[in-house]
């Protein structure tokens, strides 16, 4: 199994984890369901894309189909080399 497969799984573990964290959380603080569920769901966004591009899953090639792909391809390489 090529690492094509395995960092997207990766991150979507522990995507999955932060939702379901994230969900029990805001539940117990809004106790409602609704928008707990939302906030839940943006998390789960934030969580897997920082966790895509942190493994390096996605490239700058893949960056540049996208819409708007050389803005995001220039962000990240700006972060890269502040890291």
């Amino acid at each position: 199994v090529s690492l094509t497969y395995i960092k997207p799984a990766l991150s979507a573990v522990c995507m999955g984890v932060a939702v379901w964290g994230g969900y029990k959380v805001m539940f117990n603080v809004l106790d409602s369901n609704s928008i707990s569920t939302v906030i839940s769901v943006g998390i789960g966004v934030v969580v897997y894309v920082v966790l895509m591009f942190a493994m390096g899953a996605i490239t700058d090639e893949e960056l540049l189909l996208l819409p708007k792909g050389r803005k995001l391809a220039a962000l990240m390489a700006k972060f890269r080399r502040n890291k």
